[in-house]
């Protein structure tokens, strides 16, 4: 996706603005919301709460099932990153249950990773550990670097708060391996 390869926000802009110029031309009502969850996503990662919080409601209120879900684990990523831990779980839950229906393994290793976070937030690290765990294992082998990166990242620091020193260095063996497989001319944090 477009999140995946830039993290300047003017960059980022230019390449929004051509798609949503694209939009105007051809309407398309399932490209303008995957657009919205994009930069939802991008504003998420680049801690600008303000203007994800806007666009999250037009996915809750998304007649696709899959973009009403989409929503849900934005709204928890949200609420989880402004401190509101209760909500937080309760759209965590939400799609969760969706996404297991479905089988969206991406979905799910970040709705347990979340969950792992709102673990470690209230100091529960071997629950926060075993939802890594779990995240982890629902990517598959190939590809969700992204993905696989942010929870190798949670494990290391799960694992070195309660003193496992080598499983943490484990984890970010691992992280490094992972790292070294990206092409250099490609983009990814």
């Amino acid at each position: 996706s477009l999140f995946d390869y830039t993290d300047d926000e003017g960059n980022f802009n230019n390449i929004v603005d051509l798609v949503e110029s694209h939009l105007k031309s051809n309407p398309d009502d399932s490209l303008k919301l995957e657009l919205t969850k994009i930069k939802i996503d991008f504003y998420l990662r680049n801690f600008d709460y303000s203007k994800a919080e806007k666009l999250i409601p037009s996915l809750l209120e998304s007649p696709s099932n899959y973009f009403k879900n989409v929503g849900y684990v934005r709204k928890a990523i949200f609420l989880l990153n402004t401190g509101n831990t209760k909500f937080s779980f309760e759209y965590f839950l939400r799609a969760y249950n969706y996404s297991k229906v479905k089988n969206d393994k991406k979905e799910m290793a970040i709705i347990l990773n979340g969950l792992g976070n709102l673990y470690s937030m209230d100091s529960n690290i071997d629950k926060a550990i075993s939802y890594y765990l779990n995240a982890y294992n629902h990517l598959p082998d190939k590809n969700y670097i992204h993905e696989k990166n942010i929870i190798l990242n949670n494990l290391t620091s799960a694992y070195n708060s309660i003193g496992k020193i080598e499983v943490s260095k484990y984890y970010l063996d691992l992280h490094r391996k992972l790292m070294n497989t990206i092409p250099k001319n490609e983009i990814i944090k």
